[in-house]
């Protein structure tokens, strides 16, 4: 082998290295690399069905996040400000490294009403329920890519209708951030939101 082919194949092997180190360093820092964003967002009708098969489910969801004193966002991956780590630890501002009991006690959360949540939120392919500050309740169902470059299609139970309203969320979608809303029942809709 040549001294110049020797160069070539090193230089060959440097680049396929790092290149792969990139990428498993990526994966390794991605927010979302262990979200389901490799399948394709529910349609509407699947929405519409989900809410129609579960709407008891639904409206327990929205009933105990409206019952929360202190909390606003409860789910598998986040309870208020503190979030699950890959390893399973949770990390909130003031305590990091939190295994879910302490996690538990440090957010005043009751484990049969966290256990509560999470069947629900299971049984219904969610995995986190917010309460607004305007009384809107998003059930997250689904999410892919990043805030600069991602979709989601959620559940929203809101008072008065959001805008704007369309009659389906799948349908002519901009090319630009939007999101809109389909109607459901009940005060409930579907939210498509993409950028």
């Amino acid at each position: 082998m040549t001294r110049r082919t020797r160069r070539w194949l090193t230089a060959l092997v440097v680049a396929v290295g790092v290149g792969l180190g990139a990428r498993w360093v990526w994966r390794g820092l991605d927010p979302l690399g262990d979200a389901d964003d490799m399948r394709p967002p529910p349609t509407d009708d699947e929405l519409r069905r989900l809410r129609s098969a579960h709407a008891a489910d639904l409206d327990e969801l929205r009933a105990l996040i409206a019952s929360e004193p202190r909390l606003s966002i409860v789910g598998d991956d986040r309870v208020e400000d503190c979030w699950r780590g890959r390893d399973g630890t949770w990390g909130c501002p003031d305590a990091k490294g939190l295994d879910e009991h302490g996690m538990l006690g440090h957010v005043g959360l009751p484990r049969e009403r966290w256990t509560r949540y999470r069947a629900v939120l299971s049984s219904i392919g969610g995995h986190r329920v917010e309460r607004g500050r305007d009384a809107r309740v998003r059930v997250m169902i689904y999410g892919a890519g990043i805030v600069t470059s991602g979709t989601s299609k959620d559940l929203l139970w809101s008072p008065a209708p959001p805008a704007p309203l369309v009659a389906d969320t799948d349908r002519g979608r901009p090319a630009s951030y939007v999101v809109n809303y389909a109607a459901l029942d009940d005060g409930w809709y579907v939210e498509h939101s993409s950028n």
